[in-house]
């Protein structure tokens, strides 16, 4: 049986799920400027990362909240 790709979206700045199609609220006027995603958490506007398994993203994630710590710490 072959695997189901799962595809989750998230922000490549924060990492936040809860990004998705952007409203005239956000500064984003669709067919007018461009198609943009944005994310409802941090603001960002543009493409989402997209992977393949919850796994990725734990990844993704980890790496993120090692980087915030990094910062914090120079």
């Amino acid at each position: 049986m072959k695997k189901r790709k799962v595809d989750i979206a998230a922000c490549p700045v924060c990492g936040s799920r809860r990004i998705g199609m952007g409203k005239l609220n956000s500064g984003v006027l669709f067919g007018v400027t461009s198609w943009k995603s944005v994310c409802e958490d941090c603001g960002y506007q543009g493409e989402p990362l997209l992977f393949d398994s919850e796994e990725e993203y734990k990844l993704f994630k980890n790496a993120l909240e090692e980087q915030k710590k990094n910062k914090k710490s120079i």
